[in-house]
């Protein structure tokens, strides 16, 4: 299948610089070979290309590339007045980072998560809990709850944690209170 001159025209860059395809590149070439248009473009093309990596055609004059690296080497040490400016904003940004830290608790309270290690630390419930079998909810209470519903299920307080439940609120706030069943 032949190539157009449009198709030789867009696959140009990448014929150039090797990055057609075996089989596509076999085609442009046959176009080329046969078209003296494309073939003067590909021509033309590579004749810039030779003469922009020459840098003898573009060579800076003496006192321009002088006057060009005193200003270089002027601008690259910081003035004080940057410095500050500089010190300045991160002392400022400080203060803001942390208001909207803290912010970000009060603004946005966490919905019951609660860190199983932190449980069992000082947790007012000890002995053995009750889960329900018919619960869908992962919640353990103690064993006189009355919000305990369904088919019970003795485990250890370790072991309930372990297997992902959270202490029963109203069973945490009757113990914190110090009405122990």
């Amino acid at each position: 299948m032949g190539v157009s001159c449009k198709e030789v025209r867009r696959d140009l860059s990448d014929y150039i610089d090797e990055e057609l395809e075996p089989f596509a590149r076999v085609a442009f070439e046959t176009h080329v070979k046969e078209c003296r248009e494309c073939a003067a473009l590909l021509d033309g093309m590579r004749n810039v290309i030779r003469t922009y990596q020459d840098a003898r055609v573009f060579a800076m004059p003496d006192d321009v590339r002088g006057r060009l690296q005193q200003r270089i080497r002027d601008g690259a040490t910081p003035s004080r007045r940057a410095f500050l400016a500089w010190t300045l904003s991160a002392a400022a940004t400080i203060p803001i980072g942390l208001a909207l830290f803290s912010g970000r608790n009060l603004l946005s309270p966490k919905h019951n998560q609660t860190n199983p290690s932190r449980q069992q630390q000082g947790s007012p419930i000890s002995g053995p809990v009750v889960v329900s079998n018919d619960s869908k909810e992962k919640v353990f209470h103690l064993p006189s709850c009355p919000k305990l519903e369904g088919k019970p299920r003795f485990l250890s307080m370790d072991e309930a944690v372990r297997e992902g439940y959270t202490p029963c609120p109203y069973c945490l706030g009757k113990n914190r209170n110090g009405k122990k069943s």
